[in-house]
């Protein structure tokens, strides 16, 4: 699993974590059932506090994208097509929403706007 965290950012730290996970977990690298590292360990790794690593871990489980077992730690959830589907919008969603509004107000058409998505997308 492959995180890194930017003190820097305006995204608080746990919510970096929080996303780098979700993308992981929506695209297959981290796969059903498998361990994520201790809440401890992971701290230690990126040099941040144990309860950043737990309110990402937190917020991953309320969402459906961890789940817990009492002393063994946490692990990747099993999501369906339609669940996968459903999260993939709600992390994009929002990413998506600003740059689109710009658009319309710039009266870029829409046709417009895709090409430019589909040219992002390739690169």
């Amino acid at each position: 699993m492959q995180l890194t965290v930017l003190p820097q950012s305006d995204l608080p730290l746990y919510r970096q974590l929080y996303e780098q996970i979700a993308v992981q977990v929506l695209n297959g690298t981290l796969l059903p059932n498998e361990a994520l590292p201790s809440i401890r360990f992971l701290a230690s790794e990126l040099k941040i506090g144990t309860v950043t690593v737990r309110n990402a871990y937190d917020a991953l489980e309320a969402d459906g994208y961890l789940y817990t077992q009492q002393g063994s730690g946490c692990f990747v959830a099993t999501l369906s097509d339609e669940q996968r589907e459903e999260r993939i919008r709600t992390l994009l969603f929002p990413a998506l929403t600003d740059p689109v509004q710009k658009a319309k107000q710039a009266g870029i058409r829409e046709e417009t706007l895709l090409a430019f998505v589909r040219q992002l997308y390739r690169s």
